[in-house]
C-alpha cells in the first residue's frame, strides 16, 4: 500500500510539473509573466536571456512577455532572443499606441513630463549606445514591429485567465504601465473577473525589480501614479529585489569574450551598449533569477512582518506595524555578490543546443540537449566553467522555496519521499 501510494504521488508530480531531471530530481515549471521597459540598458537583454536559458533547462514556462516601453523595436527584439533559443512563439504585447513616449523627471524625481524620445534610445542616457533596433535586423525574428503584438491587457488576461489557481509568478523588472490597466480591468469576454480578482486568484508573486524603502528607478522614472496605484493594493504575496543588489553583482567580460557575438543576441547587445571585456551592474537579471528560483541559496528574507506603502511621488516607506493583506517582504544576498555575478554569467554562457551542466540545473529541458535547438543554428562554443550552483544534481535546496501546494502537500516534500523510495 506504501508504495502504491507513493508510486501514484510520483506519476502525479511528474505529469504535473512536466520535467523530470535524468538523475531522478523533480523540477516544477513555474509559470510567468514577464513585464519589462526593454530599451535602454543591457540587463534587460540578460533578464530575458536568463529566463529563456531556464525554460530550456525545463524549471519555467515563460507565459508571455510585456513591454512598457513604447517602441517598435521593442519586441522584435526581444522575440530575436526568444527565437534565439528555441522559443519562437512566447506571446509578446507593447503599450500602445507605439509613440515612443515616456514619462520623464524634470527636477529630480518632483515633477513629470512626458518626454517623447528618439525610436531607439533615451537621450537621458547617451553613454548606453542603442541596440534595440538592430537585434531584431541582425537575428532571426518575425514579429516585425510592435504594431503588430497584442494589446498588454488582452494579454494579461488571457494568460491569467487560462493559467491553474495560484499559479503564476509575475516579474516586474519595468514601469507599471500595463499593470495598471491591468488591475482596473473590468470583467469581459476573456474572464467575467475583474483585473484584482484575476490577480488574486491565478497570481502567488509579484516579483519587482525596486527597493520597498526609498525611492527607486522603476518607481520614480516613470509615471509614479501607476506604481503606487498597483502596489499599495496587491492582493497577493510582494516581494521587492532592491536596486543595490543589481548595483553590487556585476559582470559581462565573459560574456563578449567567450561567446559568438554575432551569433548570440545578448552577447551582441551587451557588447554593443556596455562595450568588449567590461562588466555592469545587473539589476533586472538579479529581480528575474529570485522570480524563477525564489530564495534559493541565494537570498535571504529582509524583514520578518510589516508592509509597504507608496507616497504618491513614488517613495516606499516600510510600516513594520501594518501587517499585509498578504506576504510581503525584500531580499538581500545570502552568498557574495562575486559569487552571484559568477552565476549569472555561467547561465548566459550555455549555449542553446550544448547539453546542460548537472552544477547549473537538476532539470533537464525538452530539447535543450539537442543540437540546433537554439534557433537555426545560433548556438555559440563557449564552455561553461563558473556560474554552477551548489545543490547536489536531483536535490532541492532547503531554502529554494520551488514548490507547489498539491492535496496540502508540496512538491519538494513529494519528490523527497518519492526519492526515499525509489532509492531504498
Amino acid at each position: 500500500m506504501r508504495g502504491s501510494v507513493l508510486l501514484r504521488a510520483a506519476s502525479a508530480v511528474a505529469t504535473f510539473t512536466g520535467a523530470v531531471s535524468a538523475t531522478g530530481g523533480f523540477c516544477v515549471r513555474k509559470k510567468v509573466i514577464i513585464d519589462t521597459d526593454f530599451y535602454n540598458f543591457s540587463d534587460d537583454p540578460n533578464a530575458i536571456g536568463i529566463a529563456n536559458a531556464f525554460m530550456s533547462w525545463g524549471e519555467i514556462e515563460v507565459l508571455g512577455v510585456i513591454s512598457d516601453i513604447r517602441s517598435r523595436y521593442a519586441p522584435p527584439a526581444i522575440d530575436a532572443i526568444n527565437t534565439f533559443y528555441g522559443h519562437p512563439d512566447i506571446p509578446l504585447a507593447i503599450s500602445k499606441p507605439v509613440d515612443n513616449s515616456v514619462y520623464t523627471p524634470r527636477n529630480s524625481f518632483s515633477a513629470y513630463t512626458p518626454l517623447t524620445f528618439q525610436k531607439t534610445q533615451d537621450p537621458l542616457y547617451t553613454e548606453y549606445p542603442a541596440y534595440v533596433d538592430q537585434l531584431s535586423q541582425r537575428f532571426p525574428e518575425d514579429t516585425n514591429d510592435g504594431e503588430n503584438t497584442t494589446d498588454p491587457v488582452t494579454l494579461y488576461r488571457t494568460l491569467l485567465s487560462k493559467a491553474p489557481d495560484n499559479s503564476v509568478t509575475i516579474a516586474a523588472i519595468g514601469f507599471f504601465d500595463a499593470l495598471y490597466l491591468l488591475v482596473d480591468s473590468k470583467p469581459d469576454a476573456i474572464s467575467p473577473l475583474t483585473g484584482l480578482e484575476l490577480i488574486k486568484r491565478k497570481v502567488t508573486e509579484l516579483v519587482v525589480q525596486a527597493a520597498g524603502t526609498g525611492t527607486s528607478f522603476n518607481i520614480v522614472r516613470h509615471n509614479p501614479l501607476y506604481p503606487t496605484h498597483v502596489l499599495n493594493q496587491w492582493p497577493t504575496k510582494l516581494t521587492f529585489v532592491p536596486g543595490f543588489i543589481g548595483s553590487s553583482v556585476r559582470w559581462g567580460s565573459r560574456l563578449t569574450t567567450e561567446v559568438d557575438l554575432q551569433k548570440n543576441p545578448v552577447a551582441w547587445a551587451f557588447n554593443t551598449t556596455i562595450g568588449y571585456n567590461k562588466t555592469h551592474q545587473s539589476w533586472d537579471p538579479t529581480a528575474i533569477y529570485y522570480a524563477i528560483r525564489g530564495l534559493d541559496d541565494v537570498y535571504v528574507y529582509n524583514k520578518t512582518g510589516g508592509s509597504v506603502f507608496f507616497m504618491p511621488n513614488g517613495t516606499a516607506i516600510w510600516r513594520d506595524n501594518v501587517p499585509p493583506t498578504a506576504p510581503q517582504n525584500w531580499v538581500n544576498l545570502k552568498i557574495s555578490n562575486v559569487t552571484f555575478a559568477g552565476r549569472l554569467e555561467g547561465i548566459l554562457l550555455w549555449q542553446p543546443g550544448s547539453a546542460i551542466s548537472p552544477a547549473q540545473s537538476s532539470c533537464t529541458g525538452d530539447n535543450s540537449t539537442k543540437p540546433g535547438s537554439g534557433g537555426s543554428g545560433y548556438g555559440g562554443n563557449a564552455t561553461v566553467t563558473g556560474g554552477g550552483r551548489p545543490t547536489p544534481t536531483g536535490a532541492i535546496s532547503s531554502g529554494s522555496e520551488r514548490s507547489i501546494s498539491i492535496g496540502g502537500l508540496t512538491v519538494a516534500v513529494i519528490a523527497g519521499i518519492v526519492g526515499m523510495y525509489l532509492y531504498t
